[in-house]
Order: C-alpha cells, then sequence, then structure tokens
C-alpha cells in the first residue's frame, strides 16, 4: 500500500516513486529502444549490445562481422526497432513546376472552399432573416409563444427517412 513516502508496493522491496522514475529514466535512457516495451526491447539491445544469443556458422561469421551475436530468425525484424536518422529520407526533390502546380491547385481549393462557406452563410443568414420577419408577423399572443425555445427530446422510436423500406420481422 501506498505509505507517507509514496512507496509501491507491500514490505521492504517497495519502491518510493521517485525512485521509481529515476529507475525508470535510466532504463528508457540506456535502452537503445525506449519507446519499445519487454520482448522488443531485448532484441533491439541484443543488436546493439552485443548480447550473446544461440546460433550456427552463419551467425559466428556474423559476430566476427559486427561483433554481436544475432538470432537468424529474428535479424530481418530488427531494423524496425532501430531509431531512424534525421535527415535520411530517400525521395526525389520537388520541381519547381510540380511545386507551382500544387501551389496553384491549393489556392484554388482554398478560393472554392471560400466560395462555399460564403454562400453557406448568405443562404444561413437569409433563413434568419425570414424566420425573424415571419416571427414579427404573428400576432402578439402567439409570438410569446414562438419565441420560447423547444428543448423537448426526440422521441427515441422516430422513424427516420431511408432509401429502402424498413425490414420489420
Amino acid at each position: 500500500a501506498a505509505a507517507k513516502g509514496g512507496a509501491v508496493g507491500f514490505g521492504p522491496g517497495a519502491m518510493d516513486l521517485r525512485a521509481m522514475g529515476m529507475w525508470a529514466s535510466s532504463v528508457l535512457a540506456s535502452s537503445p529502444c525506449p519507446w519499445a516495451t519487454g520482448r522488443a526491447r531485448g532484441y533491439a539491445a541484443a543488436k546493439g549490445k552485443g548480447i550473446p544469443q544461440k546460433g550456427g556458422k552463419a551467425d559466428k561469421k556474423k559476430v566476427a562481422r559486427t561483433g554481436t551475436r544475432v538470432d537468424p530468425a529474428l535479424a530481418p525484424f530488427l531494423p524496425i526497432f532501430e531509431r531512424p536518422e534525421r535527415g535520411k529520407v530517400d525521395r526525389e526533390p520537388f520541381s519547381d513546376e510540380v511545386l507551382a502546380e500544387n501551389s496553384a491547385r491549393a489556392k484554388e481549393y482554398s478560393r472554392m472552399k471560400m466560395k462555399q462557406h460564403r454562400e453557406w452563410q448568405k443562404d444561413m443568414s437569409m433563413k434568419l432573416k425570414l424566420k425573424w420577419e415571419a416571427t414579427e408577423a404573428l400576432p402578439e399572443d402567439l409570438k410569446a409563444h414562438a419565441m420560447v425555445p423547444d428543448d423537448t427530446p426526440f422521441p427515441l422510436n422516430r422513424r427516420l427517412p431511408t432509401d429502402f423500406p424498413p425490414n420489420f420481422k
């Protein structure tokens, strides 16, 4: 149970939360793959730290070359656990023509979306204007009732319009 110092666990082996935080940060800092957990971190460590693993002659040749022993079945998957190097993206830079075309397309898209937005705003403002005009045209007793918001929930068993008839069986 948690004691005064913020201990986790029971008895003499209980770890203080501050100590646990320091322990976790040291483990993550020393790990070649801090975002991986459990077995994956072990595989990444096996590649980077020279942890001996079982293997045959091919493994011994690889040990001679790299200085580490790696299970041949895991070797193809080890690059997954390595941290990617910054600036090592294998792609060709865009040409000026492609950049100009993409920029023109983006500007045209932005203009089109802004036009749609202004049309929607115009439509909504017209509807609100007509709503207020219709409310003002009502007699006084109905106008007072029309100004009260209707917050009743929709019935849970209401039918929604669909493109096909409902199947009641």
